[in-house]
Order: structure tokens, then sequence, then C-alpha cells
């Protein structure tokens, strides 16, 4: 009898030490991402990468698309459906909100380096994740990154479908925030 309750004793012991080990598992892979987000402070003051030294970029490009983390996209909160015959269907627009070149340089070099980028950056172009003209958020960091300049999924490329998009919702075919949320997830997918 004693060794039946040692054997029941073993058991239960072990079947919760394997239940703390599963669940600990799981709570390591559902834990957060810890690595800090690459703090870049507004271009109008300076442009300041990452001050830890990594051997991995702090941010990382997917083919055509931004690290979802690093350039999750980002909207220019004074623009909204109602008022875009004003704001970004209006010719004018653009020449209003549209970042200086010194900002542009400036940004789009501390974002190679953020990227882990070291080729030439004339192949790269800083992009607006969501377009300026779709009512993208023309300084904030978290809206730009280095795209590539040519290719079939390049900035050039981007381009053209970006002013497809405008137009269409200047013209009330699309709605503007359907249109940003489906340019920040995955702009070679929208049609």
């Amino acid at each position: 009898m004693r060794a039946k309750r040692h054997h029941q004793i073993i058991v239960y012991t072990s079947l919760f030490v394997i239940g703390l080990s599963i669940a600990w598992i799981f709570w390591m892979l559902r834990k957060p991402n810890t690595q800090p987000k690459p703090k870049i402070v507004s271009p109008e003051v300076e442009i300041v990468v990452p001050v830890k030294k990594a051997t991995a970029p702090a941010c990382v490009s997917y083919g055509t698309l931004p690290d979802k983390i690093c350039t999750p996209g980002a909207v220019n909160p004074k623009i909204e459906q109602k008022d875009i015959k004003n704001t970004i269907c209006d010719d004018g627009y653009l020449r209003k909100v549209q970042p200086s070149q010194d900002f542009m340089e400036k940004t789009k070099q501390a974002l190679l380096k953020t990227y882990g980028i070291e080729e030439d950056s004339n192949n790269y172009e800083l992009d607006h994740l969501i377009p300026i003209e779709l009512g993208g958020n023309p300084t904030t960091i978290e809206n730009l990154w280095p795209q590539i300049v040519a290719g079939t999924k390049g900035s050039r490329a981007k381009n053209g479908v970006e002013q497809k998009l405008h137009d269409e919702v200047c013209r009330g075919e699309r709605g503007l925030r359907l249109t940003q949320s489906a340019m920040a997830s995955d702009w070679t997918k929208v049609e």
C-alpha cells in the first residue's frame, strides 16, 4: 500500500512538473518582443539612431514591405473622409505638407542605418507607407522607411498604385480609412 501511494505521488508530481514546463514554454512563446524600438527624435531637431550597437539591424525589411514594428504606418489625424476635397484632393495639398528635402535626406540616412542597409543609398527612396496623398502622416517616423526604388514592387511601382488609389478616393470610389489600412497592411495586394 505504501509503495502504491509513493508511486502515485511520483506520477502526480511528474505530471505537475510537465504541465508547469508546458505552461512556461507557451508563456515564453507569447512573450511580447522586448527589443527596444529604435529611437528617432523629430528630424527637425536631430536624427538619433539607436545607441546600442547591435549585431543585427534594429529593423528588417521584408522584400517590398517594411518592418511592421518599426514602420506600422501612421495617418495624419487632421485628414478625414468628410474633408478630403479640401485636403488630399486639393491640387495644392502636397506642396503644403511635403517635408523638406533636408528632412527627407537626414531621415533616409538614419533609417538606412536602422534597417541595416549598407549598399548604395541611391538605390533607396525614403517612402511613406501610407502615402501623403492618401492622408499618411508626412513626418512621423512610424510612416517612413527606406524602400528599394527599382523593380516591379519598388517605390516607382508603389507610386503608380498610390496615384491610382488617390484618384479613386477623390472620386468617391474608395473609402479613405479602408484604403489607408490596406496600404499599411500590404500595398502590393491592393487592387
